[in-house]
Order: C-alpha cells, then structure tokens, then sequence
C-alpha cells in the first residue's frame, strides 16, 4: 500500500506542472503524442487531486472508527474481566469448576523444605 507523504503528492504536481508548461511553450514547435495534451495533463492532476482528497477523507473517517473500536475494545475488556471476577468469587479461586469457564484456578505450591542450611560461620557467636 503507497503512503501519502504530502512531499511525493508536490512532486508529482510539480512533474505536472513543468509538462504542462513545457507543453503549451512548445506545442506549435514540437508534435507531441496525443496523451501529453494539456487537456490529459489538467485532467490526471485533477483526477489526482481528488483521489488524494478523497484518500485524506477515508483516512479521517478511518481514524474515528478505529478509535471508537479501540475504546469499545478496552471496555468490553473491562467488562469481561469483571465476569471473570465475578465468578471467581462465586465459586472460589481454587474451584476446579472454574476450568469449565476457561479460568486457571490458583494453585498453592508448597515450599520445599530446605536440605542445606546456610551453616554459620565457626567465629560467630551463636
């Protein structure tokens, strides 16, 4: 998908603008091919000012939605997690009923018990 950079928009515009002035400085003196008219020239930089505006417009319109979808989306977020939430505290945080809701219940791990004590060092006093 091209990019509009208001730069490459000019510089067409410009190309355009130089072939139609060369166009109609030169037009009696040289026979040019019947697609470099000054008509086609007009034409194509009005066509390609309007797909340009065009484009900006869809690209505005596009912005909105998507931030309408984006807020939407962290609500709806919000939403779920306060079902999940809510059925966690109905049914417990460790319940495994809570797998049928596709909720991990907690699992509490026991603490290993430690084999090698620090020992404590033969100058210190105990």
């Amino acid at each position: 998908m091209a990019t509009l950079k208001s730069s490459h928009f000019m510089v067409l515009i410009e190309k355009l603008n130089h072939l139609n002035n060369g166009v109609n400085n030169n037009n009696s003196t040289i026979q040019l091919p019947a697609e470099v008219s000054p008509e086609k020239i007009v034409e194509l930089q009005n066509d390609l000012n309007q797909r340009r505006l065009d484009y900006i417009a869809l690209r505005a319109e596009t912005k909105v939605k998507y931030q309408d979808y984006d807020e939407f989306y962290k609500e709806a977020n919000d939403r779920i997690n306060q079902m999940i939430s809510a059925v966690k505290g109905k049914l417990g945080l460790k319940n495994r009923k809570l797998e049928e809701f596709g909720i991990r219940p907690q699992i509490t791990r026991r603490k290993r018990k430690n084999n090698n004590p620090e020992a404590t060092p033969s100058n210190f006093p105990a």
